[in-house]
C-alpha cells in the first residue's frame, strides 16, 4: 500500500473505494474514547478524553450536487443516525443532573481539516415490517450547508427514582464552515478532544452511563406490588406465594380499589411509589389489555401504541425512563394465570427431566440489514454467553435455509434457556424464518418438561396485549394434555419498530447480562434500554423503544444460564 503524509495525518489507500486515515501521535493500545472522573477545586465531575486512531472512509455514489459523499467508520464509534444530516462519530453519557445545571468545558488539541471528505448522510431506514432498504433520496441540504456543527449537545430523558438524568453527546469532528454557503466545507478533525463535566449545583456529578451504577445508588428494595382484576386474586394465591419464599414482600391490589381506568391506576401507582413507606421496585399488571386496560401513546410508527410504560415514569410529563421493573401476564383465564406461574416456578427451581438446557441458546435471524446485518446481531448477542458461560448457540438463519419450524421446533424441545430472533414479524409469527415460524408452530411444540426459554423478540407487532398474539401465545400456550409449553418469559414490541435501535438493545440486553451479573428479567431489559438511551444518537428513537416494548412474565424472576 502507498503511504503519504499529509500535515501531520498518514493516509494509506487502502483500496479504489475505502482509504484508511491514520491520525498523529495514535498508540494502539489506546481506547477511542476514556471515560473517568476529574475534580476542579471542591467539584467532581466526568471527563471524556478522545483518543481517535484511524477512520476508514469508503466513497457511495448519490445524488447532484455532490455524489462523492464518503461513510465514515470507526474502530468502536459509532455514527449519528439523523436521516438526511451528515453522519458524524459521537460518544455519549448519561449524568445525574438537569442540562440547565451543568457546565461543560472542553480542550480542542490538535486539529486536523480536511477538504476532500464530504460525510454521507444518514438514510432513511424501514421499519421491520419492510423488506431492508437505505433510502437516501430526502438529503437535508440546509444541514449541509449550515455553519459548523456543535461538538456536543445535552438532551433531558428523565429521572430514575428520583434522580434526573440528561444525556450529553460529544462530538470529536465537525462537518460545515464558519460562515453558511462558504466553499469549500471542511470536515474538521479533533483526534485529542477533551470534555469536562460538571454540576453547577452540585459538589459531585455522578456519570450512570452503566446501568449497574444507577441501580446501585438507586435504593432498590424487595417490595413487588400487583395489581389485578378482582377475579384473578385467588389463580394468583400460588405465585404470591412462591414470590414471598424468594424474599420478595408482595402486596396484592385489585384493578378496581386502584381505580379501573389507566389515569386512576396510574395516580394509584403514583400515590404507592411516592410514600416512601409502600415504594415498591417490581410491579406486575394482570390481564389482557381487554381486562386490563393500558395506554394507547402516539409514536413514529403509530399514532395509537399499546404501552404499559406511563404506570410506572414517576417525574412527570416528559420522563421516559420505568422507575420500577415492570411486567404483565398477559391472561384472560385464571388457568392461563396458573399455568405462568408453574413455568415460573419449574424454571427457577429447576425442575426438568433435563438440565442440558440451561447450557443451550438460540439465535433466528433474517438475511436483511447492513452494518449490523441481522445475522451479525443475532453473533454479538450470542458471544457473551459463549465466551464466558459456555452456552452452545444453534444459529438458525433464514440465509442458510436452517430457520424452518423444524430446526426452530427442534431446538426447542430439546430444552433451551434463550432465544433471540431479528427480522420481521407480522404479529402472529417470526416472518423471516423459511417457512414461517408462527402461533400453530408454538402450539406444536413439545418442551412442557424441558428448560424454556427467556424470548428476545426483535420484529414487528409480535408483543401485543391482546389474545392471539404471537408473544401471548409463547406465553400461554398448552399441549394437548393441559401441560404448558412455549416461554417463561417474552419480551417483544407491541407495534411495528424501528431497524436498528431494538436490535442494538437486544445485544445490550445480552452482553449486561454477563457483564454484570445481572440477577432478574426486570433488570436486564431495563439494563438494555439504559444502553440503548446512552449509545444511540437520536433520543426520540429510544423513547419510541421504550415505549414499543414489554415483558411478558415476572419482572421478578431470577435468570438462570447454567
Amino acid at each position: 500500500m502507498k503511504k503519504i503524509l499529509l500535515s501531520g495525518l498518514f493516509v494509506v489507500a487502502a483500496s479504489a473505494h475505502a482509504i484508511v486515515y491514520t491520525f498523529p501521535g495514535a498508540r494502539s493500545t489506546q481506547q477511542e474514547v476514556e471515560v473517568g472522573q476529574i475534580k476542579n477545586g471542591s467539584k467532581f465531575g466526568t471527563q471524556v478524553n478522545f483518543h481517535l486512531k484511524t477512520m476508514v472512509t469508503k466513497e457511495i455514489n448519490l445524488v447532484a450536487p455532490m455524489k462523492n459523499f464518503q461513510k465514515m467508520k470507526f474502530e468502536t464509534l459509532s455514527t449519528t443516525t439523523f436521516p438526511g444530516t451528515p453522519s458524524l462519530p459521537f460518544y455519549s453519557v448519561l449524568v445525574a443532573d438537569h442540562p440547565e445545571n451543568i457546565e461543560l468545558q472542553y480542550i480542542l488539541g490538535k486539529k486536523i481539516l480536511l477538504d476532500n471528505i464530504y460525510p454521507a448522510p444518514s438514510p432513511v431506514l424501514p421499519l421491520r415490517n419492510q423488506a431492508y432498504s437505505e433510502d437516501y433520496s430526502s438529503i437535508n441540504w440546509p444541514a449541509y450547508d449550515a455553519s459548523i456543527s456543535k461538538l456536543y449537545t445535552m438532551e433531558y430523558i428523565g429521572d430514575y427514582r428520583g434522580t434526573p438524568l440528561t444525556k450529553i453527546t460529544f462530538f470529536p469532528m465537525q462537518y460545515g464552515n464558519t460562515k453558511k454557503y462558504e466553499s469549500p466545507k471542511l470536515l474538521q478533525v479533533f483526534p485529542e478532544i477533551s470534555f469536562n463535566v460538571y454540576s453547577k449545583k452540585q459538589s459531585f456529578l455522578a456519570n450512570f452511563t452503566d446501568s449497574d451504577t444507577l441501580l446501585n445508588e438507586a435504593q432498590l428494595n424487595k417490595r413487588y406490588l400487583i395489581v389485578t382484576p378482582s377475579k384473578f386474586v385467588n389463580a394468583l394465591n400460588t405465585f404470591v406465594n412462591w414470590k414471598n419464599t424468594q424474599g420478595y414482600d408482595v402486596d396484592v391490589v385489585t384493578l378496581e380499589e386502584a381505580g379501573a381506568t389507566p389515569d386512576k391506576v396510574k395516580a394509584f401507582l403514583q400515590a404507592r411509589f411516592d410514600n416512601l413507606d409502600t415504594r415498591y421496585t417490581y410491579a406486575l399488571l394482570v390481564g389482557n389489555e381487554s381486562v386490563f386496560p393500558c395506554f394507547y401513546r402516539s409514536t413514529s410508527s403509530s399514532s395509537r401504541t399499546p404501552t404499559d410504560l406511563p404506570y410506572f415514569t414517576m417525574g412527570g410529563a416528559t420522563d421516559m425512563i420505568a422507575d420500577v421493573f415492570y411486567g404483565r401476564f398477559v391472561v384472560s383465564t385464571e388457568k392461563d394465570i396458573l399455568n405462568q406461574t408453574q413455568k415460573i416456578m419449574q424454571y427457577e427451581k429447576g425442575e426438568f427431566s433435563d438440565m442440558s438446557g440451561f447450557s443451550h441458546g438460540i439465535g433466528i435471524a433474517s438475511n436483511e440489514g447492513s452494518a449490523p446485518s441481522d445475522v451479525e446481531y443475532i453473533k454479538s448477542i450470542a458471544k457473551p454467553f459463549e465466551d464466558n458461560i459456555g452456552t452452545l448457540f444453534a444459529y438458525l438463519l433464514q440465509g442458510s435455509n436452517t430457520a424452518t419450524v423444524k430446526m426452530i421446533s427442534e431446538n426447542i424441545n430439546k430444552g433451551t434457556m434463550w432465544v433471540n430472533y431479528v427480522g420481521h414479524g407480522t404479529g402472529y409469527a417470526w416472518a423471516s424464518t423459511n417457512d414461517n415460524f408462527g402461533t400453530s408452530a408454538i402450539k406444536n411444540l413439545s418442551n412442557a418438561d424441558k428448560v424454556k426459554p427467556v424470548i428476545i423478540d426483535v420484529a414487528c407487532m409480535n408483543g401485543k396485549f391482546a389474545n392471539g398474539y404471537f408473544g401471548e401465545r409463547w406465553m400461554n400456550e398448552v399441549n394437548t394434555n393441559g401441560q404448558p409449553i412455549g416461554a417463561v418469559m417474552y419480551f417483544g414490541g407491541s407495534v411495528n419498530i424501528s431497524w436498528h435501535p431494538p436490535a442494538v438493545m437486544a445485544r445490550a440486553i445480552a452482553q449486561k447480562i454477563i457483564e454484570k451479573k445481572i440477577q432478574t428479567t426486570g433488570e436486564a431489559v431495563f439494563a438494555g434500554q439504559m444502553e440503548l438511551s446512552a449509545t444511540w444518537s437520536k433520543l426520540k428513537e429510544v423513547q419510541d423503544n421504550m415505549t414499543w416494548y414489554h415483558l411478558f412474565g415476572d419482572p421478578g424472576m431470577k435468570l438462570r444460564l447454567q
